[in-house]
């Protein structure tokens, strides 16, 4: 395990999970909750890819694996984010 990939992973999926938090503004979990469930589905989806050898395959078409696990990571932050502002976040209305 590579602490630089982790890294990448974490950083990609936190800005991942920042992006939709912006534009979901009705669901958001707030900066540091988008920032966070981000995070983690940008460290989940790299290291899934990772484990079922999917990146070693897309890496040299992307410029290496680390760029392909960037680039997955902040796709899966985004979708991980998105998918928690579904289920946790606030919703827009008050009653």
């Amino acid at each position: 395990m590579d602490i630089v990939q982790l890294l990448i992973q974490a950083v990609a999926g936190g800005a991942g999970g920042g992006i939709v938090g912006q534009v979901l503004k009705s669901k958001s979990l707030q900066p540091i909750g988008n920032v966070i469930a981000g995070a983690v589905g940008g460290l989940a989806t790299g290291q899934g890819l990772d484990a079922a050898g999917i990146l070693s395959q897309i890496g040299p078409m992307l410029g290496g694996e680390q760029i392909a696990g960037g680039i997955s990571a902040l796709l899966g932050g985004g979708v991980i984010q998105a998918i928690a502002a579904q289920l946790f976040g606030k919703s827009g209305t008050t009653a």
